[in-house]
C-alpha cells in the first residue's frame, strides 16, 4: 500500500471509531459506517479489520457489552433496558451474550459491583464551576485528603493519537505527539490530557483504547493516524490524584464509587479525562498532579428535558 494511501485509510477509519464512540446507539452497520467513510461495504470491512484488529460488527458488539456492564455496576436503570441499548432485542439474548463474555449473570454483575450506600464525603462545594486547572493548584501538599467536585470542563480542541494495548506503553506515543504538535504550534507551553476509554477489568490489555491527547489551537489539521476532535464541553465529577499513575486505578475507584453516589450524581455514557498538571519528563512520580474526571449527567438538563416531555404528553 502506497504511505499515502495507507494515510487517507488511517483517517478515514480514525473518524469512524470516533462516530461509533460518540454514540453506540446509533446505526452503526456496516453499510452505513462505510457510507460515512467513503468506502464500499467490502473495502471498509477489509481495512477495519487491518487496521484495528476486529470486524466493525465485532468492534461495535463488544463496546456495547462493556457499556452495558458497566451501566450494571454504576446505575440503576433496568437490566432490560440495558439490554435494548446494548442491541438485544430480549432479555435472554443479552444475558447469554452477557455470561460468555464476562463469565456471569447481568443481575449478578450489578449485585457484586453495588457502590456503597451514602455516607459522608469530601464534598467541597455542589456549585458547578468552569474548569481549567489553576496554577496555583500545582503546589498542593501531596498528603492532601481526596476532594471531590462536580465542575463543567470547557470544550477543549485537542489533536490525538490512538493508543491500543496496555495503558502503561502510552509514553512513545505521547512523545511522537508532542513532537506532531509542536512543530506546528510553536511558542506555546502543551496541555497534555489523556481519554482512557475502557475499563481494564472489562477489556482485555491488547484491546484498552486510550487518546493520548495535546490542547490545539489555530490551523491544524489531521495527518495519517493523528486526528483532530472536541472533548468536554459538559459535567464531570472531578478529583485531584496526587502522586505516581501507578495510583490513579485506587483514586478512580474513590472518585466512581465513594464521591459519586455520596453525591448523588449520575454516570454519563462518556470516557473519562485525564488532564496532566505537572510534566512526568520533569517530575518525580510521588509530586504528579493529576486531574481526574468522570462524566455525570447534568441534573438541571434532566430537569428540563422532563419538563418539556411533560408537556408532550
Amino acid at each position: 500500500m502506497k504511505p499515502d494511501t495507507r494515510m487517507s485509510h488511517q483517517e478515514r477509519i480514525l473518524g469512524l471509531l470516533v462516530k461509533i464512540e460518540s454514540d453506540l446507539s446509533a446505526d452503526l452497520s456496516l453499510q452505513t459506517l462505510a457510507r460515512q467513510a467513503r468506502f464500499s461495504p467490502y473495502h471498509c470491512h477489509r481495512i477495519f479489520r487491518a487496521l484495528v484488529g476486529e470486524p466493525v460488527k465485532e468492534y461495535v458488539r463488544r463496546l456495547r457489552l462493556e457499556r452495558a456492564a458497566h451501566e450494571l455496576a454504576f446505575s440503576a436503570r433496568p437490566i432490560i433496558q440495558i439490554a435494548f441499548d446494548a442491541g438485544y432485542k430480549t432479555h435472554e439474548s443479552f444475558t447469554r451474550a452477557f455470561r460468555a463474555g464476562f463469565g456471569t449473570l447481568p443481575s449478578h454483575y450489578r449485585e457484586a459491583r453495588k457502590p456503597p450506600s451514602a455516607s459522608s464525603s469530601a464534598i467541597t462545594s455542589n456549585a458547578v464551576a468552569e474548569y481549567l486547572p489553576r496554577a496555583a493548584e500545582l503546589f498542593k501538599p501531596t498528603a492532601a485528603p481526596r476532594q471531590g467536585r462536580v465542575e463543567r470542563l470547557r470544550r477543549l480542541r485537542v489533536a490525538f493519537i490512538r493508543h491500543v494495548g496496555p495503558y502503561e506503553a502510552v509514553t512513545p506515543v505521547f512523545n511522537r505527539l508532542g513532537e506532531w504538535v509542536g512543530e506546528r504550534q510553536q511558542g506555546t507551553d502543551l496541555m497534555w490530557i489523556g481519554v482512557p476509554h475502557d475499563n481494564p477489568q472489562l477489556t482485555p490489555a491488547d484491546k484498552l483504547r486510550f487518546d493520548c491527547c495535546v490542547m490545539v489551537t489555530g490551523d491544524i489539521a489531521p495527518e495519517g493516524d493523528i486526528g483532530l476532535r472536541e472533548i468536554g464541553g459538559d459535567l464531570y465529577a472531578t478529583t485531584t490524584h496526587y502522586g505516581a499513575f501507578e495510583g490513579l486505578v485506587e483514586t478512580y475507584g474513590w472518585l466512581g464509587g465513594h464521591f459519586m453516589p455520596s453525591a448523588g450524581l449520575i454516570p454519563r455514557p462518556a470516557p473519562a479525562i485525564e488532564i496532566y498538571l505537572t510534566n512526568p519528563e520533569t517530575t518525580v512520580p510521588d509530586q504528579l498532579l493529576t486531574d481526574i474526571l468522570l462524566p455525570v449527567e447534568d441534573s438541571a438538563r434532566q430537569r428540563r428535558s422532563s419538563s418539556v416531555n411533560d408537556g408532550l404528553h
